[in-house]
């Protein structure tokens, strides 16, 4: 049997036979033998080896995602507990190498406290679905997760039963409140529909000088703190965690972007406080990733 971290050598070395036998019977009956070694043999051509970038923990096994040097080819599988194959994506990736290379002026902790799980963040599409968007690219979102991906407990159609759900949402760095919306109802996480009308759900936008503006979203009804004009210290309480806009469980959705209006103009890499940059995977706290 293939050990995970031995996936990408498999397909280097044309090691089709034994990577399809490990596929489940799902996947087996997705695609034959025969296709998966065509689509092997010319997605691996000239890729060079690829390095491991995440290994993620979900209730239904682990996923792990490598990608090249030049971050131009990924890979991604789960495997289940039973060591079999349940995901897999050859995926050709875009990177963006100038504005990856731009950090924010200022440095940002994460605008959270207590312990949270990095469900999208990261510099490729792998890692972060909004990095193919410039207007979101460098954005978290942000859940509260058990190590092996639960997110919630006891009945998962109750808001209250998820673990974000509530929790304090902070200011990442200081500045000033220009925009604020707390009128948008949370969304039933099951069989419910998403705000697209209003994707940003209830927000709040803080000025921190220097063109760089941070958005804090999916907040919870009737929990916005704060108000336009007024001056917040990294820190201090804006508002709660919830599930209004365009989301389908609580979380929050964070990013720092050089216009003033939700979603407009371009994401920043943002510069973090303490530490590494996190990535999909990691749990982090409020001043940097936890270990």
């Amino acid at each position: 049997m293939i050990r995970p971290k031995k996936l990408p050598d498999a397909f280097i070395q044309g090691d089709y036979a034994r990577i399809y036998a490990q596929l489940s019977p799902e996947l087996q009956a997705s695609f034959s033998a025969a296709e998966l070694e065509q689509a092997g043999t010319e997605f691996f051509r000239d890729t060079g080896s690829l390095h491991l970038l995440t290994k993620v923990d979900l209730s239904v096994g682990t996923q792990y995602i490598w990608a090249n040097a030049d971050a131009a080819k990924g890979l991604m599988a789960v495997f289940s507990p039973d060591g079999s194959i349940t995901g897999l994506l050859l995926k050709p990736l875009t990177p963006h190498p100038e504005s990856d290379a731009r950090l924010t002026r200022t440095a940002y902790r994460m605008p959270v406290t207590g312990s949270w799980f990095v469900f999208w963040g990261g510099t490729n599409e792998l890692l972060n679905y909004h990095y193919p968007y410039e207007s979101q690219r460098y954005a978290y979102d942000l859940v509260v997760a058990r190590r092996d991906g639960t997110t919630y407990t006891g009945d998962p159609a109750k808001l209250e039963s998820y673990f974000a759900f509530g929790r304090e949402v902070v200011a990442p760095a200081d500045g000033r409140v220009i925009r604020t919306l707390d009128s948008v109802p949370d969304n039933s996480p099951v069989g419910g529909t998403t705000n697209t009308a209003r994707p940003f759900g209830n927000y709040v936008v803080i000025d921190h000088g220097g063109g760089e503006y941070s958005v804090l979203a999916h907040l919870q009804l009737g929990t916005v703190k704060v108000q336009p004009g007024q001056a917040v210290k990294r820190g201090e309480t804006i508002g709660r965690c919830g599930n209004s806009g365009n989301s389908t469980e609580p979380h929050i959705h964070y990013q720092v972007q050089n216009s003033p209006e939700p979603g407009e103009g371009q994401s920043l890499r943002i510069r973090p406080l303490h530490g590494k940059e996190p990535i999909r995977g990691e749990f982090v706290r409020g001043m940097g990733r936890q270990g």
